[in-house]
């Protein structure tokens, strides 16, 4: 059975420099033997996983966009990705566990269709300021 895509997302307020994702995500592909990185900001094209390949245990995407997000997401629940390398043959593997960082707020994760938001695990990432010190807050949803 293939290991369910975890989603962290946190909105960062405009008095803010981060909600903690990317370092939480980062903590995460320390449990990895090796993992695959793309920056989510780049647009998604048919060579998005260019350099993936079978001996890649997570793929880690990192500060995805919402219209990314979409793009993305149809692949989340198949067993297998074809991989389009520059300059090389496609080829298929199976498709590894995803973790993905997203600045969007709980609003539009509620707005999922029923699939992505029952077949995913969340982690909500946010930041309080106590007594002058920050506190990083995490929470996990089952849903």
């Amino acid at each position: 059975m293939r290991p369910r895509p975890t989603i962290i997302f946190g909105k960062t307020k405009p008095d803010q420099k981060g909600t903690g994702k990317s370092f939480l995500a980062n903590s995460f592909m320390m449990l990895y033997n090796n993992p695959f990185y793309i920056d989510g900001r780049r647009e998604y094209d048919s060579f998005y996983f260019d350099g993936l390949d079978s001996t890649n245990d997570v793929i880690y995407v990192d500060d995805v966009s919402k219209d990314n997000f979409y793009s993305i997401s149809s692949l989340l629940f198949k067993p297998t990705i074809v991989v389009q390398r520059l300059g090389g043959w496609p080829f298929e593997i199976k498709l590894p566990k995803i973790v993905i960082t997203l600045d969007v707020d709980y609003e539009f994760i509620k707005s999922l269709d029923p699939q992505t938001y029952k077949g995913c695990s969340f982690i909500q990432c946010s930041i309080e300021r106590v007594e002058g010190s920050t506190l990083f807050i995490t929470d996990k949803m089952s849903l």
